[in-house]
């Protein structure tokens, strides 16, 4: 997962690190994220690091412009507004009437959120986000510096993806 951290440009020699440090019994996991992960989909649609939203949180609940949203987060958003248009709606088999309503709701809602996003406004960050992200930041910066080689970069960014605290 720490992959998906690392510059773009950096991801394959990082991958071929992980490569010749892995274990053999995991070999079929490697197999296979070399097979698809590194070849049958662009890296650019899995890399996160240059993106200033990282998580998928931030699509549940929360119209985002979908120019800016790569097409891997498309369905991710779909899925939370299904989600969230069940609860909504509050019946297993709702009537016609009903599921009108319903999508008035809906669509006061989208509109609403629309609005909020191209005026700019955004999810408030918690302390606690905002703590993560300044300790990513400074172990970008010790790596674009040259404080630390990619494979320690990359163990401190696993650390990272793990811990969470």
């Amino acid at each position: 997962m720490a992959l998906a951290l690392l510059p773009l440009n950096q991801v394959q020699h990082a991958f071929n690190d992980i490569v010749t440090d892995s274990p053999r019994c995991i070999q079929q996991l490697v197999d296979y994220f070399k097979s698809y992960w590194m070849t049958k989909v662009k890296l650019s649609l899995w890399n996160v690091a240059e993106l200033d939203v990282r998580t998928n949180n931030n699509v549940e609940g929360t119209c985002l412009s979908f120019s800016s949203i790569k097409l891997l987060f498309l369905g991710l958003f779909l899925l939370a507004w299904n989600s969230r248009f069940n609860k909504r709606i509050l019946r297993s088999h709702p009537n016609v009437w009903n599921f009108i309503e319903t999508l008035k709701k809906e669509e006061v809602v989208s509109r609403q959120l629309m609005l909020k996003s191209s005026s700019g406004n955004q999810k408030k960050k918690s302390k606690a986000i905002l703590a993560l992200e300044l300790r990513l930041k400074i172990l970008s910066a010790r790596f674009e510096n040259n404080e630390i080689d990619r494979k320690r970069y990359l163990e401190g960014l696993s650390l990272f993806v793990v811990n969470k605290k």
